[in-house]
């Protein structure tokens, strides 16, 4: 952001016909980026600290990230979804994996889908 504030300052001289000196250009650059940061918001400010362009884009980072944990959290509880996917057709997740689809039928997973009673040894 500083340095297109710079090359800002370097275009509007040139445009009125004068080379200004690299300390003024940094000079000026300072002030108009410190003018800017002074006109954002808290959310909008800490939102760039951290490396995103907005606010909202740092939202729709946690907002994937924490429906990642909570279907994560449900497939532990043996929770799952059945949707309708575009290629696949109907297919159940769970965890972020799919242990049935429509297309495929039931694929190999490294767990079972029969829920655990007790500490889940049986004896036979």
């Amino acid at each position: 952001m500083l340095e297109k504030e710079r090359q800002r300052v370097r275009e509007y001289g040139r445009r009125f016909g004068k080379e200004y000196s690299n300390a003024y250009v940094d000079s000026e650059a300072l002030l108009a980026h410190r003018r800017r940061l002074g006109e954002l918001t808290y959310a909008e400010f800490t939102a760039r600290a951290d490396g995103y362009s907005n606010a909202d884009e740092r939202q729709r980072e946690h907002d994937l990230r924490m429906a990642k944990e909570l279907t994560h959290l449900l497939g532990q509880l043996s929770v799952g979804d059945l949707m309708p996917y575009e290629k696949i057709g109907w297919a159940l997740m769970r965890s972020g994996t799919r242990p049935w689809s429509e297309r495929d039928g039931a694929t190999k997973i490294p767990y079972g889908l029969r829920p655990r009673i007790g500490s889940g040894r049986r004896r036979h």
